[in-house]
C-alpha cells in the first residue's frame, strides 16, 4: 500500500498526508474484513462452500 500511495501521489501531485487522510475509510474496511474472517467461523467456512469446498 505504500508503493501504491507514493505512486498515486508522485503522478497526481497531492500531499501525502491528505492522501493517508483520504484513504482511513478504506483501511478501516479492511481491518473489519480481517477480522471478521479471523474470528467468525462461519464467514471463513461459507468463503469455501462457495466454492465447492
Amino acid at each position: 500500500m505504500g508503493t501504491l500511495m507514493f505512486v498515486t501521489c508522485g503522478i497526481t501531485g497531492c500531499k501525502t498526508g491528505k492522501f493517508i487522510k483520504e484513504a482511513v475509510p478504506f483501511y478501516l474496511l479492511l481491518v473489519v474484513n480481517l477480522l471478521l474472517i479471523t474470528y467468525v467461523p462461519a464467514f471463513s467456512t461459507g468463503i469455501l462452500s462457495l466454492f465447492g469446498g
